[in-house]
């Protein structure tokens, strides 16, 4: 059965991150940074050098942002998204603070605020970030709205002139270009987090297999080729532009990917 990883094409930035966080009387903090160039409110997070783990790399990142010295605890997932025109992978971490110093990183990091997660998740700058940190809090109740009332057909209209059509045409082009773009970036990052849960998956088994009360224990793989047969029809799918059977695909390797 193959557990290798297909290379990935292009190349995939891969970044790695951590939501710090520490218990109070008021409740959990966690901790948020603001960048100077970017302008904007973040997770500590910062790409893999060579030789790095990611969990090495986050750790590094985290206290060069923060001047939070931490432990790792529990992995949380991934963020992708694309920088200039290149997808790029953050996995994220599950930190607890060990130690607070000054932030290092001055040239980059203008503040680094600890905050209570609810208003942290309405600071952040980015929506992947807010719906990652949720899942450690709650996000703020939003207030229900009044249901809206029904409203009657609307009259038929002239059919659209051509000029009109042919603006819809090419707004519809561009919808499928973006959707075609995000399937592709959500693949490729998906196959860096899935060789990180392989490589992860056999060192657990590994141990096992030293352990003495589980050396009898069958090491299974299949929910890695299973995931991997996914992918590529996910990429089938991108070439033909069937996105809606490629997000089914894409969906169907993450839920293999957590059954492994």
């Amino acid at each position: 059965m193959a557990t290798s990883i297909l290379p990935v094409d292009p190349p995939v930035i891969k970044a790695a991150g951590g939501i710090l966080q520490r218990y109070t009387p008021q409740g959990d903090e966690v901790m948020i940074v603001y960048r100077k160039r970017h302008q904007d409110w973040t997770l500590p997070k910062g790409k893999v050098k060579d030789g790095e783990s990611f969990q090495e790399a986050a750790m590094r990142e985290v206290e060069e942002e923060t001047g939070c010295s931490c432990r790792v605890g529990n992995y949380l997932g991934t963020i992708s998204y694309a920088d200039n025109g290149v997808p790029k992978v953050v996995l994220f971490w599950k930190m607890s603070l060990v130690a607070e110093k000054a932030v290092t990183d001055i040239e980059e990091i203008g503040e680094a605020l600890w905050m209570q997660v609810p208003a942290a998740i309405q600071r952040l700058t980015y929506a992947q970030e807010k719906a990652l940190l949720s899942r450690i809090g709650s996000a703020p109740r939003q207030p229900q709205l009044e249901p809206q009332p029904q409203l009657a057909p609307p009259p038929q209209t002239e059919p659209e002139p051509p000029a009109q059509r042919a603006r819809q045409h090419k707004n519809s082009s561009m919808e499928d270009n973006r959707a075609h773009s995000r399937l592709q970036r959500e693949s490729e990052a998906f196959l860096v987090e899935l060789a990180f849960l392989g490589r992860r998956s056999e060192d657990r088994r590994s141990e096992d297999r030293r352990s003495e009360d589980r050396r009898n224990e069958r090491s299974d793989n299949s929910w890695m080729a299973a995931a991997q047969d996914q992918l590529q029809n996910v990429k089938r799918c991108l070439e033909s532009n069937d996105i809606e059977g490629g997000w089914f695909c894409f969906h169907a390797a993450q839920r293999f990917a957590c059954s492994g």
